[in-house]
């Protein structure tokens, strides 16, 4: 009884293993192959020798028929592991034989044209490239030619990036997007943001036009003109609305220079209304001379904007539309034309505004706030400067550059809280004309190592640090404003450019 308990064990310990060289033996290594194979045939002969020795020796008969059957099975197993090793072998033999199969038909395929075009995503182009069929096509000396596919789908500065990096002596890189209907209007690289969502929103902006009898453009009063949209100008001299300039955030730069922009701006038909915004609910109206002496409960040119919407409306209801960017300050002065009245809130990020909402201001004003404007024509790193896009930056040294160039070195110290982050320890200048010091790069590693801003390895955090950076631009604390007219001669060059 005890031999037959033990034998059991082992057959179930043989079992165990059996199972376990299975789990094993789907490897397709060959090393391990050959290591399993050297080790099933050990195992086969030690049970050989085994079975041997007990023929020599007296057993029983029970003994000697359990033996012989884990030998069977032990052979069973090594010849099933052999089959599947060999299909194993021959299903990667039937591999390399559709491979050149494949290459034999690529090469047939090549063989009759003149020029292949190889299409690529422009997400991620050298995924997409296909290396044998490159080599292929330079061997038999045929013309290449890269098509970047999907070219909507990615900022237009990185396309014509990948174009450049792509185009050789050689080959060409076309920028490519696709229609989706069988008559398809062919249109700029320029312009490929604004195929169908562009009319979308034209018919958006002429519906909220025409529901208002005055419309508020909201522009920030350091930049005016970056600002400023033509489209909504346009539809509004159309459909012969009021237009008022609101030139928000006046508390951001001197005050000479906002009165120059409102002198410049003003026209017979248009207004030009100085203001600045407050943060509670029942603000104290002061003059724009006071500007900079005011604190979060202060506002400008509240009475200036309610009249220069009713004045001459002979004391009928006046809608008021309100348009601009994003983030530059609609709601804020939605919020201070109502008194911070309930359903009104000022958004931290932005863009919050998804819908158009009536709000009464008085029994003769009330004010739509119209969500989203197109700004397709502009850049990406305009776009970060201005505070209108926050997320999926493609590369944030690109505004940093821009801040650079832009700000004065004191104006950049002040905001950033280093102030002469351009010079090394003995107080040299190292950013000049003359030195190897990028401005840019000097002023994101002074920020990083400031701030504590560290990757793992010890390396700056760059994305971190032109984040902060740009924060304290659109912020208002890097100082930053621009002459109204030099701006507006670049303006007229740039548009004479573009005709």
């Amino acid at each position: 009884m005890a031999q037959k308990k033990i034998l059991t064990s082992k057959r179930k310990a043989q079992n165990r293993s059996v199972r376990k060289g299975k789990g094993i033996q789907s490897k397709s290594n060959k090393k391990d192959e050959k290591r399993l194979i050297q080790k099933a045939r050990a195992a086969l002969q030690k049970r050989y020798e085994r079975d041997e020795f007990l023929s020599t020796h007296p057993t029983t008969s029970f003994q000697s028929e359990a033996i012989s059957t884990l030998i069977d099975e032990g052979k069973m197993e090594l010849d099933k592991f052999e089959k599947r090793v060999e299909q194993e072998r021959g299903s990667t033999a039937q591999g390399t034989k559709a491979s050149s199969k494949y290459k034999k038909a690529l090469a047939d395929a090549i063989r009759a044209c003149d020029v292949l075009y190889e299409v690529l995503d422009c997400r991620n182009p050298l995924a997409y490239r296909n290396e044998s069929l490159e080599q292929e096509i330079a061997k038999q000396k045929k013309k290449l030619v890269y098509v970047l596919n999907k070219i909507d789908l990615v900022p237009l500065e990185n396309a014509l990036a990948w174009k450049k990096m792509l185009t050789t002596p050689d080959t060409q890189c076309v920028l490519f997007k696709a229609s989706q209907v069988a008559h398809s209007i062919s249109v700029k690289v320029s312009d490929v943001k604004r195929t169908k969502a562009s009319s979308k929103y034209k018919k958006a902006l002429a519906d909220a036009i025409r529901a208002c009898d005055v419309l508020y453009e909201v522009l920030d009063c350091r930049n005016p003109l970056a600002y400023r949209n033509e489209s909504l100008e346009q539809e509004i001299a159309k459909q012969k609305k009021k237009l008022v300039y609101v030139l928000n955030k006046i508390d951001l730069v001197p005050l000479e220079n906002a009165l120059a922009w409102k002198k410049m701006l003003t026209t017979p038909d248009t207004q030009c209304v100085l203001f600045k915004a407050s943060q509670v609910a029942h603000s104290i109206s002061v003059k724009v001379s006071d500007v900079k002496r005011l604190g979060k409960a202060h506002s400008v040119g509240v009475k200036d904007l309610i009249t220069a919407a009713t004045k001459g409306r002979g004391g009928m209801k006046t809608i008021a539309g309100v348009c601009g960017f994003p983030n530059v300050g609609k709601s804020s002065i939605i919020f201070t034309l109502s008194r911070g009245k309930k359903g009104i809130s000022i958004a931290s990020k932005a863009g919050q505004t998804t819908t158009q909402a009536l709000f009464d201001v008085s029994d003769r004003l009330s004010i739509i706030d119209t969500p989203g404007i197109d700004f397709s024509r502009h850049d990406e790193a305009e776009l970060v400067l201005m505070g209108v896009k926050t997320e999926a930056v493609h590369d944030y040294e690109v505004p940093v550059k821009r801040i650079v160039s832009r700000c004065s070195k004191e104006a950049i110290g002040r905001g950033i809280g280093i102030p002469a982050w351009w010079k090394d320890e003995a107080g040299r200048d190292i950013v000049g004309s003359d030195s190897q010091v990028a401005p840019h790069l000097k002023l994101i590693y002074e920020v990083a190592k400031k701030r504590n801003m560290y990757k793992h390895g010890g390396k700056y955090d760059v994305e971190k640090a032109c984040k902060y950076i740009v924060d304290m631009f659109t912020e208002g604390k890097i100082m930053h404003f621009v002459d109204p007219e030099e701006a507006m001669s670049r303006h007229k060059e740039k548009k004479e450019e573009e005709e």
